[in-house]
Formats: structure tokens, C-alpha cells, sequence
């Protein structure tokens, strides 16, 4: 888990977002800042996704799709992102998160 209290889940997506991530040519990147810190995670859309998720978004290093996946085949895990912005999230520090999809 990275960010909680989150303003967003999978079906506060826009209609034009949830479309471009269900394209199998789609490449996503997430893009998660902590102050200075940013840290760049790339993985696939997929016409598996629903994006209907209410509560949470979630990045898979694998091919797997439930109603909250945000990308599969995610260059990184949650123990793959820097301990300096680990650590700057557990001081309770606000996180920013973009999402972009290239179709």
C-alpha cells in the first residue's frame, strides 16, 4: 500500500481515461511525487480492465485484472519504489499521483 485516504478510485476515472486504459496497446505511466521525490512507474492497459473499482487503484506487476487495476505488467512493485519516498509517505508527507496513458 502507498497512499491511503485517497481522493480517487478506479470509477472516478473520466469515461475517456477508463477507454484509453482498457486498449491491449495502451502504455500507462504513473507518476507519484513527494516533495522533491518522484518516482515514475510504467505497465499496459489492458480490454480485461472494468475500472469500476469504488475504493482503491492498484498497479500489478502481473497480468492479472480485477475492478480496481489501474495497469498490469507493471515495471515496479511497492518494494521496488525509493526508500526516500517510502520513507517521506511513512512522516505522513502528501503524495501526488498523474496518470497518463499512451494509446
Amino acid at each position: 500500500m502507498i497512499g491511503i485516504s485517497a481522493d480517487k478510485a478506479m470509477n472516478n476515472f473520466s469515461n475517456r481515461m477508463k477507454k484509453s486504459l482498457q486498449n491491449d496497446d495502451a502504455l500507462v505511466h504513473v507518476t507519484m511525487c513527494v516533495g522533491e521525490i518522484e518516482e515514475v512507474v510504467t505497465g499496459h492497459g489492458s480490454s480485461n480492465l472494468t475500472c469500476s473499482g469504488d475504493q482503491d487503484v492498484v498497479a500489478r506487476k502481473s497480468g492479472f485484472a480485477s475492478d480496481r487495476t489501474l495497469m498490469i505488467e507493471a515495471d515496479k512493485a511497492a518494494a521496488d519504489l525509493s526508500r526516500r519516498l517510502i520513507e517521506r509517505l511513512k512522516k505522513s508527507e502528501d503524495i501526488t499521483i498523474c496518470v497518463e496513458v499512451d494509446v
